[in-house]
């Protein structure tokens, strides 16, 4: 016989708890150590209000949406950990033994934006039917070494012609900030989503993960 569902637990906490743990996965990657768990994640995401965020009624005018996601990325920082535990291997004579360390805890902007990006991607894009709402066209992709790599290859097998010149000027600007999304600061970031921009002109942007492997 199953179980009926608690009066708390409905379709929107069903909806959170997926969202962190797919954000949470995704910004672990890139990386070894550093604390980067799921406890974490939910932590900074909670801390940084997500849970308010139920629907596309939720987001601001289209035009505000950069500066939106901005400041959810800058409020996922400022709710990081100052540590995390870790096991630290110490000689001692003949034997080795270990112990337990409190580390220094980074969340680059780099990972917050994975963070809060996958978040409205689960949340929001996939999980909404307001596909049409041009909020739902403006939110960002989440930047990540598969989808960078694979607009690297964009630009090596299509013509030139092909891809707008705004597109290939502003990625060359972005690829010169830095290519590793973990340590991605601000304007980094933004510099890539100016690019990705020009590429889907009146595409939504999340569409540009069409050339994910590719």
């Amino acid at each position: 016989m199953l179980q009926k569902t608690t009066l708390d637990y409905d379709l929107d906490e069903h909806r959170h708890r997926f969202a962190v743990w797919a954000a949470a996965r995704a910004y672990s990657r890139g990386g070894s150590g550093g604390g980067y768990t799921y406890e974490a994640a939910r932590l900074m995401l909670e801390t940084a209000g997500v849970r308010g965020i139920l629907s596309v009624e939720d987001l601001p005018d289209p035009d505000q949406i950069d500066a939106y996601i901005d400041g959810l990325i800058q409020e996922i920082m400022a709710a990081a950990p100052p540590t995390y535990p870790a096991i630290e291997k110490v000689a001692d004579g003949s034997s080795r033994k270990k112990r337990e360390v409190e580390l220094r805890f980074t969340c680059t902007y780099g990972r917050a934006q994975k963070l809060a990006n996958v978040y409205l991607k689960s949340k929001l894009i996939c999980g909404s039917t307001c596909h049409v709402d041009i909020r739902i066209s403006k939110l960002h992709p989440p930047l990540d070494r598969e989808l960078l790599e694979a607009l690297n290859r964009l630009l090596r097998r299509k013509p030139t012609e092909s891809l707008p010149y705004s597109f290939r000027t502003l990625w060359a600007v972005a690829r010169a900030k830095g290519s590793a999304w973990t340590e991605f600061d601000k304007p980094t970031y933004t510099a890539y989503i100016e690019a990705i921009k020009a590429l889907q002109a009146d595409r939504p942007l999340w569409a540009v993960e069409e050339y994910w492997k590719d």
